[in-house]
This record gives C-alpha cells, structure tokens and sequence, in this order.
C-alpha cells in the first residue's frame, strides 16, 4: 500500500492489544465531540485514528480492529441505554450492564462489517484511499440508521451544529457534512504529518469553504406568534400510576388556562395524558371545548387506538380551533414494541414496560394545523430519522417534537436527543418546537439556535415567540438521498476496479 504513513505506524500495527484500546478510545472519542461537551476538535481527530488503525490491515484484522471502534463509540455514546434497564427496567445492575454491553456489542458489528470490506477495496494511492474512506464512513453510518429499525445516533455530523462549520448542515445534511467532516481531517492530517502541499491546499480549502458556510442566510423572518409550552415533570416511575392521572390531567389543563392569557396555541408532550384516549374522552371533549371557547388550538400527547381498532398506537392530537391526529412512524424497540415478543416478553421487567405494544403509522401523513400554522410532528426517537424530518419540513411551517425524555434520567441521552433536534432546524431551516415531560423544552429558529428554553426537571412552562419564515434551505431542495446516492456510485466504482486490477493480476 502507497500511502507513505509516518514511521511509528508500523510499530503500532505489530502491537495488536495497543491498536484495540486506541480503537476503543478513538471510538468513545467521537461522544466528547458530541453534545453536553461539544468538544468538536475530537470529530477532527477520531476519523483520522480510525483510519489510521485500520491501513495496512487484512480484511480480517480490519474487521476486529473495527469492532473495537464501534465498541468504543457506542457504549461511550449510547451509555444510557444502562439506565433505562436498570431504573426502569428495574434490572439488577450486572444484569442491566451486561445487557447493555450486549447491545453496544450488536451495534459495533456495523463497524465489523465495514472494517472487513474496507480491508478489501482500500486503494494504494493515498488521494484515492482518502476520499473513498470518507464516503464509506458516511454509507456506514446511512446503512445502521436504515438496517432493521435503524440507530440514527451519534453520527458525527451533529456535533457540527455548535461548531464553526455549523453551515454545511443546510447545505447537504448532516450525511453531507459528516462526509466533509472526515475528509477534511484526514486531507489535514496528511498534509501535516507527510508535509504535502497539495493535500495542505485541499484541506485549508475545504476548513475556509465550511467556516464560509455559516454566513449565507437561506430564510428570511416574516413575523413571529407566541407558542405555550408545558413542562410537567413527573419521574417516570410515578408517570402511569392510577392515583397520578388526575394530579397530571390538573396540571396540564391549569397551565393551560394560564397560557391562553399569551396565547392561541398551547402544546403538551408526549404521552402527556397517561391514559388510552377512550378512557378520558368525555374530559377530551371539555379540553376540545375549552380551546374553542377561547379561539386556540391544544396540542397534546396520548395513546389510542388505531384507526380500525385492531390495537393502539403512541399519538399527537390538535383540538380545538386546530385539527389533526400523527401516528409515531419509527417506534423504539422495547419501548413501543418488544421484538422477539413471544421468546422475550416477561423475562425480565425491561422487556414488559408499559405501553410496550404500539402499531406503527404511515410514513406519509398531513401536518397538524394550529389557526394558520401547520406543524409537522415527530415523536420522541423519530426525530433522529433525517428523511422523516425532511418530509414534515416540505409540507408545514414548523417542525414539532413532543417527546419524554425522562427514560434516561441524568444521562447523556437528553442532551445528544436535544442536539438532534437542532440539527434538524439547521437543515431544514426551519423553527423547531420541542416539548418534553422534563426538559428539554425549547423553541429554536431556523439556524438551530435556542430561542427559549426549559431546563431538566424544571416544571411549569413558557411562552416563546416563535419566527415565521420564508425561504428554503439546499439540503430541502435536494433532499437526504443525493449525498448517500453519491456516496454510493464512487463505492460501486471503487469496487468494480478493486475487482478488474485482481482480475487482470490473476491472469
């Protein structure tokens, strides 16, 4: 392989056990990058490890090098999935951290796959080894956010929503800009570690291009209207008892009544009734009467029943002046659904948590209306799903969320959650509300910046100017799959000449 790598390369190639930790730490390196630390200087640095420990491997020992990087990354990243099963799951805590590992483990075989793959078609000349890294990297993280339900989590274009370069997210997406991310730190590398000038250029190229980006305006504002926003703040252990949903219903409708004060549209989070729908129609009805009576729309949270009846599924309802009912499209596995149901259902308390068997919705669904304004909604874990995002954003004036983030306690769950749902903004351009059980409720604008927030655990609410806007980002115009398109056909290239050069070697 041509790719003239510094000296000490190959000694740490020959010590296996070394070259698994620093995949390990290189990996986990990737959360520091991410939200609450937004060290994005890592997001720099953990791509060119990566790389780096896997050049000059078989395909098999790319293959287990990689899995350690995926180990890394995701129990760093994905740690509070711990503490769903332990809190909630009321799992012992080796029981809760063993299935943790396990999971954490299950994601990393992503990573084995690509480790392997790229062990086979990794191209000798340095330029073209670069660039194909850099999109492999991106089709990796495209093919885990789609395969079975997906993990759309901790891709390492999020971190650059509070970065310099935070403006090549309206541009191409957070796919799109995860691709610049990594090869703009390996052409830097290259360039300082080989004393390249043309890669040096390159690289300096593409860090001016990106911190550029930031300064074009893609929606102008065009007014603001005022937008009421309920924190109840219950723990998640006293959520679904009996004896709470009266306190709860109390709450939210009194809060309510408040708001109307400031406002025509109050909205409450997910399952902010904790109740099935036909069980409190009759006080549906009085709230639907209330916000006519006084000219307003509720938003709010339940589970009901399907359309047809055959079973239930975790819903946003708009009464009142407004209208609409959204059926959550991506469900989380164990939460909304068990899979495996008849082999894991009741093993341990984890696998029978309440509210465990919802129908899944249709992907294409209209947006909820609130007087002239139309939202388009996401529940909870969906808002990690880009190309649902992009759809909403076609057809509505703001993005909601309403989600209960209360599964996972003081972890980094929340804040990578709420970090998500700004980079959404910033693609679409569009202001995104987000109401929670315990925080973070927040409006943010279409550049992805808090206007007005509520903090963990904080109960109450507030009421926010929220913009009106006009204009439409590149991202919205071009979509989510031009970037992994591309990615794809220079893949399919490298592979097909991968495959000639053997052919013609062997005969």
């Amino acid at each position: 392989m041509d790719l003239n790598l510094p000296c000490w390369h190959k000694k740490l190639q020959q010590h296996k056990k070394t070259g698994h930790l620093i995949a390990v730490l290189a990996g986990a390196s990737i959360t520091a990058g991410l939200a609450p630390f937004n060290v994005w200087l890592f997001l720099l640095l953990s791509p060119v490890a990566f790389w780096l420990l896997l050049a000059g491997l078989t395909p098999k020992q790319s293959a287990l090098r990689s899995f350690f990087y995926g180990f890394g990354l995701f129990t760093a990243g994905a740690s509070w999935v711990y503490v769903s099963i332990h809190e909630h799951g009321n799992a012992p805590i080796i029981l809760a951290g063993g299935l943790t590992l396990l999971f954490t483990s299950a994601l990393a075989l992503f990573h084995v796959l690509f480790g392997y793959l790229w062990g086979r078609i990794a191209p000798n000349k340095y330029l073209a080894n670069l660039l194909l890294f850099s999109f492999a990297w991106t089709l990796l993280e495209v093919f885990r956010g789609w395969f079975l339900t997906g993990f759309p989590w901790l891709y390492i274009g999020y971190g650059l929503t509070d970065s310099p370069f935070s403006g090549l997210l309206p541009l191409a997406g957070v796919h799109g800009a995860g691709i610049w991310m990594v090869l703009a730190s390996l052409l830097l590398f290259y360039a300082l570690s080989c004393k390249n000038l043309l890669t040096g250029m390159a690289a300096s190229l593409l860090l001016i291009s990106g911190g550029l980006s930031s300064q074009v305006e893609w929606s102008e504002v065009s007014g603001q209207k005022t937008v009421g926003l309920v924190q109840p703040a219950i723990p998640q252990q006293d959520k679904w008892l009996r004896q709470n949903l009266r306190p709860q219903l109390d709450f939210h409708l009194q809060q309510t009544k408040d708001l109307f004060q400031k406002t025509d549209l109050v909205i409450w989070p997910e399952t902010a009734i904790p109740a099935l729908a036909w069980q409190v129609e009759k006080w549906i009805a009085g709230l639907d009467q209330l916000a006519k009576d006084n000219q307003a729309t509720v938003i709010f949270g339940i589970p009901a029943n399907t359309e047809n009846g055959d079973g239930y599924q975790n819903v946003v309802f708009a009464v009142g002046e407004g209208s609409g009912r959204y059926n959550k499209v991506h469900l989380v596995p164990f939460g909304e659904y068990v899979p495996l149901e008849s082999f894991l259902r009741g093993i341990i308390e984890f696998f029978n948590l309440p509210m465990s068997g919802f129908t899944a919705g249709n992907q294409n669904q209209p947006p909820l209306t609130a007087g002239e304004q139309t939202l388009g909604p996401m529940i909870c874990y969906e808002v990690a799903y880009q190309n649902l995002g992009w759809l909403q954003a076609k057809q509505s004036d703001w993005l909601l969320t309403v989600s209960n983030d209360a599964w996972f306690g003081t972890s980094l769950g929340p804040d990578q959650h709420f970090q998500i749902v700004r980079t959404r903004a910033l693609e679409t351009g569009k202001p995104f509300i987000r109401v929670t059980n315990d925080g973070i409720t927040a409006a943010i604008d279409h550049k992805g910046q808090v206007i007005q927030r509520m903090d963990r655990f904080a109960k109450g609410s507030i009421a926010v100017a929220v913009p009106l806007v006009t204009g439409t980002t590149l991202f919205m115009q071009i979509g989510p799959y031009l970037p992994i398109l591309f990615c794809s056909f220079i893949c399919l290239i490298a592979v097909f000449f991968k495959v000639k050069n053997r052919n013609v070697k062997a005969n």
